[in-house]
């Protein structure tokens, strides 16, 4: 398993039609979990993996966090973001991540290993 930060832009990204913010993510989590995500490349995702979403604004925060069902998909119909990602957003933690979002300053300084050391503890989720 591992785990990948998804960068949001609240200011620019929508999801389902509306600007997405650590709200619009929470909402979802308990409304309509299952979401496709688009990518710029495939990266190595597999199901299991988990989503770990960044918010560059207001704050820049870690907030929520979904588990990858499928392998990433080829997306013909935009040629900016030519892959799709299927995951389930997490409402328990995506709750528990609202409520106390990690901050940036915590995990952008140990790249990789920050993700685990961090948002995994300050969820109840295994890591």
């Amino acid at each position: 398993m591992q785990d990948w930060i998804y960068i949001l832009n609240p200011s620019k990204d929508t999801l389902d039609a509306e600007p997405v913010g650590k709200e619009t993510m929470r909402r979802l989590a308990h409304d309509a979990p299952k979401s496709e995500f688009w990518l710029s490349r495939p990266n190595h995702m597999n199901p299991g993996d988990r989503l770990w979403f960044y918010f560059g604004l207001p704050e820049s925060v870690v907030a929520a966090v979904a588990e990858v069902d499928r392998e990433p998909q080829g997306a013909a119909d935009d040629p900016d973001f030519g892959y799709r990602v299927e995951a389930t957003l997490l409402p328990g933690p995506t709750d528990a991540l609202y409520r106390n979002p990690v901050r940036h300053r915590f995990f952008w300084r140990f790249a990789g290993r920050a993700v685990q050391g961090y948002c995994c503890g300050a969820v109840d989720v295994d890591c």
